[in-house]
Parts: C-alpha cells; sequence; structure tokens
C-alpha cells in the first residue's frame, strides 16, 4: 500500500466508522503497518487521544513511508 493509498483509507475509514481523525489515523496505521503503530504508542506523534497531534504523524509517515514499509 502506498501512502497515498493509506491517506484514502483514513478518509473512508472516517467515514464509515464516524470516530475522531486521531483514532482513525492510528487504526488504520495499525491495520496496515501495524509495527510502526506500536512505535508510535504512547510517543508524542500518538494522535489517537489527541487529534491535533494527527498532522505530525502524517507527516512523519510520508517522509518514512517509501523507505520504511513492508
Amino acid at each position: 500500500m502506498s501512502y497515498s493509498e493509506f491517506r484514502v483509507k483514513i478518509d473512508n475509514d472516517l467515514k464509515k466508522y464516524q470516530l475522531r481523525y486521531g483514532q482513525t489515523v492510528m487504526n488504520c496505521l495499525a491495520e496496515v503497518w501495524p509495527k510502526k503503530h506500536k512505535e508510535f504508542v504512547a510517543t508524542d506523534l500518538d494522535c489517537f487521544y489527541n487529534d491535533t497531534k494527527a498532522d505530525r504523524l502524517l507527516n512523519h509517515l510520508e517522509r518514512i513511508w517509501e523507505h520504511e514499509s513492508d
């Protein structure tokens, strides 16, 4: 899955499940890249409980996606 496809998944899941944005981002990350999700839980990039952290996490993921994703 490309980063662009990941962003589409976030948008689709956001509409489907109607959760907060940060929750949706973290849930999608857990589904498509569980190893990286575990790395971010309880860090300053974890946006599950704080939507304001979502942009920082997404920017970081965009930078590393092509080089580190499985």
